[in-house]
């Protein structure tokens, strides 16, 4: 009698193909862990940029003083009008953001003194300058000795222009 050769896969070739894709399957997973860490430490750090290029750009065209207003308790960020003297006159001209719940604000120093864990303002003056600030930034979920995890936003005074710097705690 003639065998007719059957075509398939042999379970030995299938559970080979099976363990291929869960070891590159677990590798996507810590990869993209990584990655949505990363994005979420980056997307709280522009919103301190935007808050500081807002009261900024507020401070010149107005020609009127404002602050900062950077709450670590609430993770909120607004923007008052101040007179001269730092009396408010118009409480959050702009809608209060939060950022994400996944950063941490681990230190946060104004003018070099580090600023406790409260409301903490920093003002924009009419000529384009501003109090110095340096924010460090933590995205939860990593280890606290892994690269790229911190962040660290500063406000530089003579300019009022702020940058982000990437890497480990400085």
């Amino acid at each position: 009698m003639h065998r007719q050769k059957v075509a398939g896969f042999s379970l030995i070739e299938t559970l080979t193909v099976l363990i291929i894709m869960g070891v590159l399957t677990s590798f996507a997973v810590v990869v993209y862990g990584g990655y949505r860490r990363a994005a979420r430490a980056k997307s709280a750090a522009r919103q301190f940029e935007n808050l500081f290029n807002t009261a900024r750009a507020l401070a010149i065209n107005q020609n009127a003083y404002f602050q900062a207003v950077i709450d670590p308790n609430t993770s909120g960020l607004w923007i008052d009008q101040v007179d001269g003297s730092g009396r408010v006159v118009a409480p959050k001209i702009t809608t209060p953001e939060i950022w994400s719940a996944y950063v941490r604000l681990v230190e946060l120093s104004v003018n070099g003194v580090p600023a406790p864990p409260v409301l903490t303002r920093i003002l924009f003056r009419p000529n384009g300058t501003s109090d110095a600030a340096r924010l460090v930034l933590f995205c939860e979920g990593g280890t606290a000795n892994a690269a790229g995890e911190f962040l660290t936003v500063k406000l530089y005074s003579p300019t009022a222009r702020s940058r982000t710097f990437a890497g480990n705690r400085p």
